[in-house]
């Protein structure tokens, strides 16, 4: 049997340590391993090993744990920052109820994904409730940035159903350009021009929707991988026959992973 706390001697025969002893060990094994790891950490910061190179201008933002553009956030949901790696955003108001985009980024500049919107009014308070899906390609791209400014555009072909009064098939050719800056590593504020293009076709005949719409964007990165949006745009909405009060008002909640 053998005793607590016993470790074996170099001739295999048990003996006892007290637990005073023991206690003290590990103390001193403790102080040495913390004296220790700070002197091998700043060697190998001193050569260089495992870190980005001497000279670099890239700076570690602690918010996303990647490195950061300046003093903005490594990605975004609504201006020129398009992912790295994959993003769902889900939003929700005037006209999608909702409107969920999926974003895969191709390059540090360019991303595309695929989206689908429950729509209600195309963007003309005056049609609703107009019922209609739209199935769209998003491209994001960003055209510029210097520090804390940046430009953006955006294309969202794709197709569209309407279910109103009779049943239309839509071309859609949505595209746009966003302006942001960035007030912090957490906040984006700035504005934009969309301009949801789509050429309709029904039984009656062929129509263009020209709707053309500016205002502010806003988004916050509440956690590393979590961003909430708001896009709100308004102007004319040109048709072929007609002009309406264009609008459009989605809050949202992007993810990013």
């Amino acid at each position: 049997m053998s005793a607590p706390w016993g470790v074996l001697d170099a001739d295999l025969r048990i003996r006892y340590i007290p637990p005073v002893q023991i206690r003290n060990r590990l103390l001193a094994l403790t102080l040495g391993t913390a004296l220790l790891c700070p002197s091998l950490a700043f060697a190998q910061d001193e050569g260089g090993g495992g870190g980005a190179g001497e000279g670099s201008t890239t700076d570690f933002d602690p918010l996303s744990n990647q490195v950061s553009r300046g003093n903005r956030a490594t990605w975004d949901a609504l201006f020129a920052g398009p992912p790295r790696g994959s993003m769902l955003h889900g939003e929700i108001g005037f006209s999608g109820l909702p409107k969920v985009a999926y974003h895969m980024g191709m390059s540090a500049d360019l991303s595309v994904g695929v989206s689908f919107a429950f729509d209600y009014a195309y963007f003309a308070p005056r049609a609703a409730f107009s019922p209609g899906i739209m199935l769209q390609v998003p491209i994001r791209y960003r055209l510029h940035e210097s520090g804390q400014f940046s430009v953006g555009l955006k294309a969202e072909p794709g197709i569209g159903f309407g279910f109103g009064n009779t049943f239309v098939f839509s071309i859609l050719m949505n595209a746009g350009v966003s302006f942001g800056y960035a007030v912090s590593n957490q906040i984006i504020v700035g504005g934009g021009v969309d301009m949801p293009i789509a050429i309709g076709i029904a039984d009656s005949g062929a129509s263009l929707a020209w709707p053309l719409l500016f205002g502010p964007m806003f988004e916050m990165h509440i956690t590393p991988a979590v961003a909430l949006t708001a896009d709100l745009k308004m102007g004319p909405w040109l048709s072929t026959g007609t002009t309406l009060f264009g609008l459009k008002f989605l809050v949202g909640v992007a993810y990013r992973f």
